[in-house]
């Protein structure tokens, strides 16, 4: 399951625009063409390296990977001194290229100065494929090939998904789409970010009159042998929990400048001295001003809780009086703790409650001293402890589990929010979200699976049943995800609140109410093939007319490192998840990975079909 995140990225901010796509090349140098060549040393040449041709039964061939169609621009570069030899470059045995070197007769000096011949619009297909020269009519002294430049007008195409370092997954397939169904749209929202755990792939789907879905999870269309289950936040640049940090400060240093923060996360942080007038108690104070982004922003450090800590050195008196207070979402000073320090040293923790701090306005944090002379040491503010999840087991029977999970602090609390689950009459509240577990016959008989998970915000995760394994422990991670109800695109966090969730187990059906007065029915089915959650009964309320019905969520950092990298349907793509192509029209959705990843590896790919 991926990580529950503390803040949705700067980076969103940023780059909520994908970019336009521009050419990267890729260099395939002679010298690396498969089976055995003769190599010749060339000062000039780009590795100083060449293969050197004298038959026409001689040829040079390069594999090479595409995850999608391209356009590419192909150059070669060579030497010869001699007549004319007539090149031909092949690609994947389709298209045949043809240049002529023409003669250029030098006693041999030719041989270190290299020419190009170019071709530009040169379709490349998906898969696997293969450029290859042959040569034909050449003359005596034969031709030097240095290298061959592959220009493709996509520059998602990395390095290792060109040299087939990652392995390319199936041709997805559209069988029995239609039925009379008019067509919808998916509507592009995603932004680049460099966190593995983020879910920076954001793809709304519109329908004027749904009435009916089906969501489907399988495995992926790679067969891969890695089972990389770990998260990654080397990356991720929110995830600190320090919100702002000071050092050694004193009034010399704070009444002359403005201090900044020395943590990673700063959040507009800045401490400032000034002697205090009028007062008998104390001299000098010390003010930090930070913003904290908030509920409005997707985030949740305004909203949770917080420590804060400090540390005092004693001043040149015998003993100092210390008062820290605050002014945060009330906008009204609030008295935190008074204290006297009388030895060398006293370190403090105040726990801050939640609901604290303000993301409308500045947020302002005060230390008086009596002493000029009193060094803060360390001075911080740090994002609460958020502990597990609690689970509480809703219902059990042979065949199916239920659970639901109780957050330590759940990211619309600040709205009021949670889910209440009702089964046969007895309820179940203040719900993040519930877990669905059937029993595989494979897994033992007190075994069961997950397959579904509900957030209360509407997201849902499912999963294909697990491969039959001896090994312990084996299990399949969550990737991408819908959001299954309407939600505002243009938030920073999208979500579909569900107020209340009505359970029929023996049915496997979930009658959800929204927050806005939507509702549905869901109902999962599952095979050995993959796991299908039709989405029935809908009713959507007034005040979300114009909004998509369900949105794709997932994460695209490079290939290698994604949960998705392509989508597509009966009528459109494949395209990049975080390309610039607007609006793909269709009827049913696939969000898949078109490359392998070593980022959850066999989290399943996720596929919408519109029904009704």
């Amino acid at each position: 399951m991926k990580l529950v995140h503390p803040a949705i990225s700067v980076w969103h901010l940023l780059l909520l625009i994908p970019a336009v796509t521009t050419a990267v090349t890729f260099r395939l140098e002679a010298e690396n063409a498969a089976g055995p060549h003769t190599i010749n040393w060339r000062s000039a040449a780009s590795n100083v390296r060449t293969v050197f041709v004298i038959s026409a039964s001689d040829r040079l061939s390069f594999p090479f990977c595409l995850y999608r169609q391209v356009t590419a621009d192909v150059t070669v570069t060579y030497s010869h001194d001699g007549g004319n030899s007539d090149v031909r470059v092949k690609v994947d045995n389709t298209q045949n290229l043809t240049f002529s070197t023409g003669a250029a007769y030098g006693g041999g000096a030719n041989w270190n100065v290299f020419q190009s011949a170019s071709f530009s619009g040169v379709t490349l297909n998906r898969g696997i494929q293969k450029l290859a020269l042959t040569f034909q009519g050449l003359d005596t002294y034969g031709i030097e090939i240095d290298y061959v430049d592959v220009s493709v007008d996509d520059d998602f195409v990395t390095d290792d998904v060109f040299r087939c370092k990652l392995l390319l997954g199936a041709e997805p397939s559209f069988e029995g789409v239609g039925g009379g169904v008019s067509a919808g749209h998916l509507e592009q929202h995603s932004y680049h970010t460099p966190c593995p755990e983020e879910d920076n792939v954001h793809l709304a789907v519109y329908h004027d009159t749904v009435s009916q879905y089906t969501l489907r999870a399988t495995n992926p269309l790679y067969r891969s042998m890695y089972d990389n289950k770990t998260h990654d936040t080397s990356t991720c640049p929110n995830l600190d929990a320090t919100y702002w940090r000071f050092d050694d400060v004193d009034a010399d240093t704070a009444l002359n400048n403005v201090i900044h923060s020395s943590a990673v996360a700063q959040n507009n942080a800045t401490l400032t001295g000034y002697l205090v007038q009028n007062d008998v108690t104390y001299n000098v104070k010390y003010v930090v001003t930070f913003d904290l982004k908030g509920f409005k922003k997707g985030f949740i450090d305004a909203d949770i809780h917080s420590i804060l800590k400090a540390t005092f050195n004693q001043g040149a008196s015998s003993s100092t009086n210390i008062k820290v207070t605050y002014e945060g979402r009330s906008g009204q000073p609030v008295l935190l703790d008074e204290f006297v320090v009388s030895g060398s040293t006293v370190t403090k923790s105040w726990d801050i409650p939640d609901m604290t701090w303000s993301e409308d306005h500045l947020n302002f944090l005060n230390i008086y001293a009596s002493d000029e002379d009193t060094m803060v040491n360390d001075f911080q503010l740090i994002r609460g402890y958020m502990g597990p999840d609690q689970p509480v087991d809703i219902f059990n029977s042979d065949e199916v589990r239920l659970q639901g999970f109780v957050s330590d602090f759940w990211w619309r609390r600040p709205v009021g929010e949670s889910l209440t689950v009702v089964v046969r009459g007895q309820q179940f509240k203040n719900l993040s979200r519930v877990a669905l577990y059937v029993q595989t016959p494979w897994s033992g008989v007190n075994s069961y699976q997950q397959l579904l998970v509900l957030y209360q915000d509407g997201n849902v995760r499912l999963l294909p049943v697990p491969y039959s394994s001896p090994t312990p422990g084996y299990w399949i991670p969550f990737g991408t995800s819908v959001i299954c109800g309407k939600s505002n695109p243009a938030d920073l966090r999208p979500a579909a609140p569900i107020k209340t969730l009505t359970f029929v187990p023996e049915t496997l059906e979930m009658t959800l109410d929204y927050y806005d007065g939507s509702t549905s029915k869901i109902t999962l089915a599952y095979t050995v093939s993959e796991t299908a959650l039709k989405v029935t009964d809908m009713t959507f309320s007034p005040s979300t007319q114009g909004r998509p019905f369900a949105s794709f969520r997932s994460m695209f950092v490079r290939f290698g490192s994604a949960d998705s990298d392509s989508v597509q349907s009966e009528l459109e793509g494949p395209e990049h998840v975080l390309g610039a192509w607007g609006n793909l029209g269709g009827r049913e959705f696939l969000v898949f990975r078109a490359v392998e990843s070593h980022h959850l590896t066999h989290s399943p790919d996720i596929r919408l079909t519109i029904e009704a």
